[in-house]
């Protein structure tokens, strides 16, 4: 990125999902993940299996390299890593805490926020968003609008009636393993949030902001199917 922009500096934003939900969806939205375990005879069974297999990767990959240096170079370190499904891309997708302090090397001017927050309440999201980036707020509902019923992209390919929810054993192995990423991300946000925003990235982080399956559809928002952990 730093290649495209030269010696512009943008400003970005940075939209974060939970990372385990992020993962299940993933195996949902693309279809190589499910075919992979089809012969274990169900899609939780082929999920369970998948993020074992990737979990189990990374943790062997970092106990020779350290975290970061598997984050980084996964595929390149060990002709094991290599031999990983997919490289294990979408558990170490989910690694914020070791990105982002390189991100903040390279731009000065970075938003980052919660996906799920934007889903659920995409206009107060919004007014964070448009004075970060110098943009005028809508002076009126007719201006708010095209930001908020415009069409939505959703790429990869989904079941028709969405996902389902995430399996409470994949949930455990998932929350167990990104937990002391997630903590280290929000020590890392310290510094650019006030004491009410850190509360929410913990809450955040830890997964304790549980909601009811599908209550993100009836909003009108991005499906989830979600039993956050």
């Amino acid at each position: 990125m730093r290649a495209v922009y030269g010696s512009f500096e943008p400003r970005l934003v940075l939209l974060l999902r939970r990372p385990a939900e992020r993962m299940h969806a993933a195996f949902y939205n693309y279809v190589h993940y499910r075919r992979r375990y089809a012969e274990l005879g169900s899609d939780s069974a082929g999920e369970l299996a998948w993020a074992n297999e990737s979990v189990s990767a990374f943790e062997r990959c970092t106990a020779r390299f350290g975290a970061e240096d598997c984050a980084l170079r996964f595929e390149s370190l060990t002709r094991e890593n290599e031999e990983t499904f997919y490289h294990a891309d979408q558990l170490i997708k989910g690694l914020y805490a070791l990105f982002l302090p390189h991100w903040r090397r390279e731009f000065a001017h970075l938003l980052p926020l919660r996906s799920e927050e934007y889903f659920a309440s995409p206009r107060a999201v919004l007014g964070r968003v448009l004075p970060f980036l110098g943009l005028p707020l809508p002076a009126s509902e007719r201006e708010w609008g095209p930001l908020l019923d415009g069409p939505r992209v959703l790429h990869g390919t989904r079941p028709g009636g969405g996902k389902p929810p995430l399996p409470a054993a994949v949930a455990q192995l998932l929350h167990r393993f990104y937990l002391p990423f997630q903590l280290a991300l929000v020590e890392q946000l310290r510094a650019h949030c006030d004491a009410a925003e850190l509360v929410e990235w913990r809450s955040w982080a830890m997964g304790t902001a549980v909601r009811a399956a599908g209550v993100d559809r009836a909003r009108g928002a991005e499906p989830s199917d979600v039993e956050l952990l």
